[in-house]
């Protein structure tokens, strides 16, 4: 399981690379929140523009997204 403090870290770490490379930055955690069967653990995902804008964070939601990152439109699908 990871803090709230380590996840501000990974996405300011993400806002970073993407601003040096310009470039979007799209980032997963374990599909289903499980880590070596650890037992407790949150699933993120988040995208990041390549201006270090964010477009999306998500946290404990396992839903499929379709990002277009021309409009930066995120369309969470249904399941």
């Amino acid at each position: 399981m990871f803090s709230d403090e380590q996840f501000d870290e990974w996405i300011n770490a993400a806002k970073n690379i993407a601003i040096t490379y310009k470039t979007p930055i799209i980032g997963t955690s374990h599909s289903d929140g499980s880590y070596q069967n650890c037992g407790v653990s949150i699933s993120i995902s988040y995208c990041i523009d390549a201006n270090g804008e964010i477009i999306y964070l998500s946290k404990a939601d396992k839903r499929t997204r379709i990002i277009n990152l021309l409009t930066k439109e995120v369309e969470i699908l249904i399941q």
